[in-house]
């Protein structure tokens, strides 16, 4: 794989014992020789057991890590869209930081477990939605993706349809 075509966003979706973990790790594994960082958030526990304590890589498992994770992620990704901003179009992308690419196994459970967590947590003043919540671009992937990091679903009922449009940086 190389960096100049990665795309944004994949989705893999198959049924239960179709590969898709295993398309994942060889994603994840490819890029993790590139030096990018890789967040693996995986509710299940059972599914990238191969990527506990290798450099560049944190694991996720419980519900609440996961959801401090993507606020994390959100607010690096803002950071880096300033940078960005400030350095201008012909800015080196390693300037904003190495690629980062994000496992969300499950998708589906995983955001009824994270919308279920909110409401535990909430207090008042909050916002109703958690803003560990993905914006509705990344759910409806026929619209504007948001910009970095990456995201990889899964999961055996993924209601997403993928997608494939050119990147403009690589034209």
């Amino acid at each position: 794989m190389s960096p100049s075509t990665w795309t944004p966003h994949i989705l893999v979706n198959a049924s239960t014992g179709g590969g898709k973990s295993v398309i994942l790790r060889c994603i994840a594994c490819q890029m993790l020789h590139h030096g990018s960082r890789v967040f693996v958030l995986d509710t299940k526990r059972i599914s990238h057991l191969w990527a506990r304590g290798l450099p560049r890589v944190t694991c996720c498992a419980d519900v609440a890590d996961i959801h401090d994770q993507l606020i994390a992620l959100g607010i690096e990704g803002r950071r880096r869209t300033r940078v960005a901003d400030e350095l201008g179009i012909g800015a080196d992308p390693k300037a904003i930081g190495p690629r980062l690419l994000i496992l969300l196994e499950e998708v589906n459970a995983t955001m009824k477990q994270l919308a279920r967590y909110w409401e535990r947590i909430r207090e008042a003043g909050d916002p109703k939605v958690s803003p560990a919540g993905l914006p509705p671009s990344a759910v409806r992937p026929n619209r504007q993706p948001p910009p970095p990091p990456s995201l990889v679903w899964s999961g055996p009922r993924s209601c997403f349809r993928l997608r494939f449009a050119p990147d403009p940086q690589c034209s």
